[in-house]
């Protein structure tokens, strides 16, 4: 079979399985339709490379990938713990099911992408359907999956995202495609859009950055780095529980042996740090029974793998202090954390993570991921700054952006409805209410408690 594109020719590759599509693109140099929407683009590349890709469905099929994902992760080198096969595969087996699409783009016999999209779910409006699919779904659980994206090398990237996108349009007129992207992987997605024979437009859904830190061959050469305040702070994490004779005591837990105890005390000091009634305000990410399983499940696999490392911190016989962290090729990742708020005047978060860090530089680590989003407690780092995109690829065809714009609209609007907003949002109102009025009060700040707030 061979089906003519604008940019060249579409065959199947006869691969012995029934069940299994292949094709393959060879390409010609013609102009590229002019179809993405993003800013300050040079819209006359054309698509360089010969790739084949191939469709996998169910969960079944993409265990069957576990060798091609090594290599090609090994070869990839990205430090994002999310994007190992111990932590792709957990994350397979509790939150997929039958109705997984990888897409696999190979250059010659060597996979080049992988990528797995999850269906999305349809519109909640009668008669109104949609086919969408997101990219490392389900979407409520990139919480968890902080920097989830598709497995890519990266010498052939633009043109490997390009045949997906192709590839996955040429099966399906899926309406859109919720995708996420990082770092290097944002110019790719870029070039690829500019690149592919697909009228599509695209949707910015959210902008973030990730702190990252290189780190030095000795504490004090990274010490030497860091501001006055970040310093005195270090200090102070120290020097002040030992004035009030309290003696921290700190270990790095790595091991399948004790875990579950370990990730107990994460879990109670994680929801107490969400509960706190001063100082920053804090989700509890693991409030999902499922979030806390997948967790327990993937900390297992990683700890196996030689890939968990949990800082923890105790004090008078119980921790106080718990820091979930992964290391993956060179790279410290700083997951989630949870701390017993009544030790926060001792700063022991501050402490805890500065234990982590030295440890990784001990063993010779190079760099150090903060994780996404930016506050004053990554911001005082030596950090840099790397960009983070979540964005919808939309077909453009007047009934798909429609239903798009439909489910926008439908999510904005569940956000907005949500009892927790408004909870959260009454104490602020009556605060400016009594500054404008005049009224003595002693501050109000929006704490969501299980329905209900209260003032700090």
């Amino acid at each position: 079979m061979s089906v003519a594109l604008p940019g060249g020719r579409l065959e199947r590759v006869e691969s012995g399985d029934p069940d299994s599509l292949e094709l393959q693109l060879s390409p010609q140099r013609v102009p590229v339709v002019r179809t993405t929407n993003f800013d300050s683009m040079d819209r006359d590349l054309p698509l360089g490379a010969e790739l084949r890709a191939s469709c996998l469905e169910g969960v079944d099929a993409f265990f069957g990938l576990e060798s091609d994902w090594r290599d090609l992760a090994r070869r990839a080198r990205t430090g994002i713990p999310f994007l190992s096969w111990e932590w792709v595969s957990e994350w397979a087996r509790l939150f997929w099911d039958d109705q997984l699409i990888t897409v696999v783009v190979h250059h010659g016999s060597r996979p080049v992408a992988i990528a797995p999209f999850c269906r999305g779910p349809s519109l909640p409006a009668p008669g109104v359907r949609s086919e969408n699919l997101q990219l490392l779904g389900p979407r409520w659980g990139w919480n968890l999956l902080e920097m989830g994206s598709l497995l890519i090398d990266q010498a052939h990237a633009s043109d490997a995202l390009a045949a997906t996108v192709e590839y996955l349009w040429q099966r399906t007129e899926w309406d859109w495609i919720e995708v996420m992207a990082f770092g290097d992987d944002i110019d790719a997605w870029q070039q690829a859009l500019r690149r592919a024979r697909v009228n599509v437009r695209t949707s910015v859904e959210s902008v973030s950055e990730v702190p990252v830190m290189r780190l030095d061959e000795s504490w004090e050469a990274l010490r030497s780095r860091l501001r006055r305040n970040v310093k005195e702070s270090i200090r102070r994490s120290y020097n002040a529980p030992r004035r009030d004779g309290v003696e921290y005591s700190y270990r790095e837990h790595r091991t399948v042996t004790g875990l579950e105890a370990v990730l107990d005390d994460f879990f109670r000091l994680h929801r107490a740090r969400a509960e706190a009634s001063s100082g920053p305000s804090h989700a509890d990410h693991f409030v999902r029974p499922s979030a806390q399983l997948f967790l327990r499940r993937v900390s297992r696999r990683m700890a196996e793998a030689g890939l968990l490392s949990i800082s923890v911190c105790e004090a008078r016989g119980s921790a106080v202090a718990v820091h979930v962290n992964f290391e993956m090729d060179g790279w410290l990742y700083l997951y989630y954390s949870g701390f017993d708020p009544g030790w926060s005047h001792y700063s022991v978060m501050t402490y805890t993570k500065t234990r982590a860090i030295k440890s990784a530089i001990d063993r010779h680590l190079e760099s150090v991921n903060f994780s996404p989003g930016v506050d004053q407690a990554k911001r005082r780092w030596d950090v840099t700054m790397m960009p983070m995109q979540r964005f919808s690829i939309v077909l453009h065809r007047r009934p798909s952006r429609a239903r798009f714009a439909l489910y926008r609209l439908l999510r904005k609007a569940s956000l907005w409805l949500r009892p927790a907003r408004w909870t959260n949002a009454l104490p602020e109102l009556l605060s400016r209410y009594r500054r404008l009025s005049g009224v003595p009060h002693r501050g109000v700040r929006p704490v969501l408690r299980c329905g209900r707030w209260r003032g700090s």
